[in-house]
């Protein structure tokens, strides 16, 4: 019985006449915004980290040292 009083509410709406909204001329209709829209891929929310320094200043010279005197090249070279 359900389906016969859903089949005649649906050829009820098809036979009644189309409601047409009251809009004014001149007037800009704006999108509905109720829907959320799709989340976004990036994450632009989270706060960035600063990663800390793997070396220190003198670990950087101490290894160009070593490498220099390894390939037997003066130092001298690259001081100005």
């Amino acid at each position: 019985m359900s389906f016969i009083k859903k089949y005649q509410r649906f050829l009820e709406d098809m036979t009644s006449a189309p409601v047409r909204p009251d809009v004014s001329p001149g007037t800009i209709e704006k999108p509905d915004t109720t829907t959320p829209s799709k989340p976004s891929p990036f994450k632009r929310n989270r706060p960035s980290v600063e990663p800390a320094p793997k070396a220190t200043a003198e670990d950087v010279v101490n290894r160009f040292i070593d490498l220099m005197e390894d390939s037997n090249e003066d130092i001298q070279n690259y001081i100005n």
